[in-house]
C-alpha cells in the first residue's frame, strides 16, 4: 500500500536528516527531533523539495523559535515567565506531514 510506503519514506528521510533518530508516524516534528531555528527551517524546506509540496502558507513562528529568539536567553526566560502566548504553540506529527505531502501544500493541523 502506498500510504505505508510513503510514511516509511518520510520517517526514513527525517531520521537520516536528524542523525538516525528513531521515529514513528506519531513522532512530533521539532519536539521529538529536538531542533529549532535554522535547523527546523532547513528540515522543512528539504522536506518540501524532496516530497514536492508547497510551504507558502507555513508560518514558521507558530511551530518553532527563530535563531534570534534562541540566542537571547533573557528574552527566552521573559517569554517563558510572562508571555507564554508568544512561544510557538503548534505541533504536528509525521502522520500530518503525510497528509500535507498528499495534498501538495502545507496546511495547519486541526
Amino acid at each position: 500500500m502506498r500510504k505505508d510506503t510513503q510514511i516509511s519514506e518520510l520517517i526514513a528521510y527525517i531520521s537520516l536528516k536528524c542523525g538516525g533518530i528513531d521515529l514513528t508516524e506519531e513522532s512530533i516534528i521539532f519536539d521529538d527531533l529536538g531542533i529549532n531555528g535554522i535547523d527546523a527551517a532547513t528540515l522543512m524546506e528539504d522536506l518540501a523539495n524532496e516530497f514536492d509540496f508547497s510551504l507558502d502558507s507555513f508560518d514558521y513562528g507558530k511551530y518553532f523559535l527563530s535563531e534570534s529568539e534562541l540566542s537571547n536567553i533573557f528574552r527566552s526566560i521573559f517569554y517563558v515567565l510572562f508571555k507564554r502566548d508568544k512561544l510557538p504553540s503548534k505541533t504536528f506529527n509525521i502522520k500530518h506531514l503525510k497528509r500535507v505531502v498528499d495534498s501538495g501544500r502545507w496546511f495547519d493541523p486541526e
